[in-house]
């Protein structure tokens, strides 16, 4: 028994040898039947990825869990930078019915001409679940990740077109399963208007939907609603209306660390420019605490910047040890080189 087991072991540590002399001199071979590094299985495991999203969704909504949804919503950054027009309108061919579709044949383009949605020929595909419902919920986060692609394939025009539509279809339902998905919504909203120079225009829009979701206890609403109303005053000066924005209203308690860190770096911008620098440090504080210390480079790297001008406003001067933060030292670079000259008390003349 031994005996064979051993010349059984010897065999397969000599097919492993013959493998990885193969893959030395050949390199990595494509599976037969598996799933190959190609275009057309990349195109195949993202269809996936998002059908298995669109059940999760539907799972929630029938089960009520917002936990699962708030799961597949915080992968949309993941999502994003592989999301395709082809991929995204497969899904829809095969989820949605053709009156729910009709968003995407105005926005989902192939090779520069709009995608047809006829639904006729995929609803008949043997690997689509035909007990599945598809609830408003489905439609919204598809819509989403459509107005994100087009923001992130610079398609401006059609983005602002595309989030209003967005933003209109979900304000239409009242239930709690969509009050995470139209939070995100208003955010895509902001920010193509953003992106066009027109947020002006969508504020009483902002302030209006704010007021909504108070009056809803949505809690996820308001933090998202409420740091958007404020980036929206922070980005034309207007810090005199942004205070009593802050001042008559409060910052919910039940809502994510995310939305917290953004508040308290507006909060903090607000207060410095009032020249109340002693408040204005410990917000900036709190936004860095509270902030994504895995992700999130960019924002950590602004309220780092902003703390030690506001620390040295003060009369401080900050610790050496601040500017060697990992992935920081050459962004912060230059304010190193200006708390040098505050420490000698010698400021360049430019």
């Amino acid at each position: 028994f031994f005996g064979v087991r051993f010349e059984v072991l010897k065999d397969f540590a000599m097919s492993a040898s013959a493998i990885v002399e193969s893959v030395k001199e050949n390199g990595i071979p494509e599976p037969k039947g598996g799933i190959a590094l190609n275009g057309s299985n990349k195109h195949d495991l993202l269809v996936a990825e998002l059908r298995k999203n669109v059940e999760v969704i539907d799972l929630a909504v029938g089960t009520k869990d917002s936990r699962l949804q708030s799961r597949v919503l915080r992968q949309t950054r993941i999502i994003r930078p592989k999301l395709t027009s082809a991929a995204l309108g497969a899904v829809v061919k095969r989820t949605l019915s053709k009156e729910e579709s009709s968003f995407f044949s105005k926005y989902l383009f192939e090779n520069g001409v709009a995608m047809e949605m006829d639904t006729s020929t995929d609803k008949k595909s043997p690997d689509l679940s035909a007990s599945m419902t598809t609830v408003p919920e489905v439609s919204a986060y598809l819509q989403l990740l459509c107005v994100a692609m087009l923001i992130d394939n610079k398609n401006l025009e059609n983005a602002v077109e595309a989030s209003t539509e967005l933003i209109e279809f979900v304000s239409k339902f009242k239930s709690r399963t969509m009050d995470d998905i139209g939070s995100r919504a208003f955010f895509f909203y902001s920010r193509a208007h953003e992106l066009t120079n027109n947020l002006a225009v969508i504020r009483p829009r902002l302030l209006t939907a704010y007021r909504t979701a108070v009056l809803r206890h949505d809690p996820t609403g308001q933090a998202m609603l409420l740091n958007l109303l404020l980036r929206n005053y922070i980005h034309y000066k207007l810090y005199d209306q942004a205070d009593k924005l802050v001042q008559r209203t409060d910052f919910p308690e039940t809502r994510s660390n995310n939305q917290l860190a953004r508040f308290m770096y507006f909060d903090g911008r607000i207060k410095a420019i009032q020249l109340d620098y002693t408040d204005a440090f410990e917000s900036l504080q709190q936004a860095m605490r509270k902030a994504p210390q895995g992700t999130a480079l960019g924002f950590r790297i602004i309220v780092q910047k902003f703390m030690f001008i506001v620390q040295m406003l003060t009369g401080d001067i900050p610790d050496r040890a601040t500017f060697r933060q990992q992935y920081m030292e050459k962004a912060l670079a230059p304010y190193l080189e200006l708390t040098k000259s505050v420490r000698v008390r010698r400021m360049p003349i430019c």
